[in-house]
């Protein structure tokens, strides 16, 4: 899963993960990454962390509670 507010940045990651074999979806908001993460159960999450609405850390604080067993997620910051 690929979190990003600007979805060339989230489709250009994605993208990049298809390359590798690596297969997931792309969102552009906390708030749809959050609905469908506990249907899509992703292994990896990337995800920006300053994002509008829904921050990329209060997601992430989400999915851990939907999901204990996520041990992880990976983040990074865009330049603005």
């Amino acid at each position: 899963m690929v979190v990003d507010d600007e979805p060339i940045v989230a489709d250009t990651i994605l993208e990049i993960l298809k390359e590798e074999g690596i297969d997931g979806f792309a969102f552009s908001s906390g708030h749809d990454a959050l609905n469908w993460f506990s249907r899509i159960n992703p292994d990896a999450v990337i995800m920006d962390v300053i994002m509008p609405g829904l921050s990329g850390i209060a997601a992430a604080i989400e999915m851990r509670k939907h999901s204990p067993a996520c041990r992880g997620n990976s983040f990074f910051r865009s330049n603005e």
